[in-house]
């Protein structure tokens, strides 16, 4: 691909121009194969490793009692974000081996804001701000619809001591908030930002929306299937921001409140 050229403006934190001297590398070939690849395999790891039976052996094989039992299956599950969804993919991007995701080194140094800080105008999808406070009313009438339902309260919270105490639901809900920015750096920006200079900003979007729905599998049905427009809608906000703070708040709305409204009438 060609050079960029032009200056990064205060606030303007734009996720793929100044790698290398000012051009992005080409992300085809054998790179788009390592990314799909990696992203793939993460996934797999990911699933096998947060699946109940294998949380429910580790629990036993440990001879944890039942508090901490409790605590075990999101606990693990929240590790195992932060290490296939978070720190390698982000040892990957940060030039730690050669691969397509290179390109977010700006003049040679590496930097979180093309994730994490908001970024200008991505540009279409309709007002920000309009699509912002559509998706939070939307999270929070998916989670209380969710709270009525068995399946769902058979389901969360994924610790029932979650609410023993406030200093409990804290230091719980400050993992679940780990956990949820591992999965949006992921999907939404290590696959998804990454992946639109290869595949196209809908094809990389069809991908992370693949996969973010398959991790899906063993929840509720009603979870399953609305992890497609879910993946979308968050996706959209990705690309609109070229941030993952929008999707990652609206996440942690929808897993809060569903917690909420679950134990609530459970």
């Amino acid at each position: 691909m060609g050079s960029l050229s032009g200056k990064i403006h205060a606030g303007d934190r734009v996720f793929a121009i100044y790698a290398h001297g000012g051009s992005v590398p080409d992300n085809s070939g054998m790179a788009k194969g390592q990314a799909l690849a990696v992203s793939g395999t993460c996934s797999l790891v990911f699933f096998i490793l947060t699946r109940p039976a294998w949380l429910d052996f580790w629990s036993a094989y440990l001879n944890l009692g039942p508090g901490a039992a409790c605590f075990f299956r999101p606990a693990a599950t929240w590790a195992a974000a932060v290490l296939w969804l978070g720190a390698l993919p982000l040892w990957l991007s940060s030039g730690g081996v050669k691969s397509p995701f290179s390109f977010y080194q700006i003049k040679g140094k590496w930097r979180l804001d093309p994730y994490f800080a908001r970024g200008h105008d991505g540009g279409g999808f309709g007002n920000f701000r309009i699509l912002f406070a559509a998706g939070a009313v939307s999270m929070a009438a998916s989670a209380w619809w969710a709270g009525q339902r068995l399946d769902f309260q058979g389901e969360y919270p994924l610790c029932r001591l979650a609410f023993s105490g406030l200093s409990v639901s804290l230091a719980y809900y400050a993992g679940y908030l780990v956990f949820y920015a591992a999965w949006e750096f992921f999907f939404r920006g290590f696959i998804q930002l990454s992946l639109a200079q290869s595949l196209g900003r809908y094809g990389a979007m069809a991908w992370q929306v693949l996969l973010s729905t398959l991790l899906h599998w063993g929840k509720p049905w009603p979870e399953f299937w609305g992890a497609v427009p879910g993946g979308i809608f968050f996706g959209l906000l990705a690309l609109r921001t070229r941030s993952i703070l929008a999707p990652l708040a609206l996440h942690f709305e929808l897993g809060l409140l569903t917690d909420i409204f679950c134990a609530r009438h459970g």
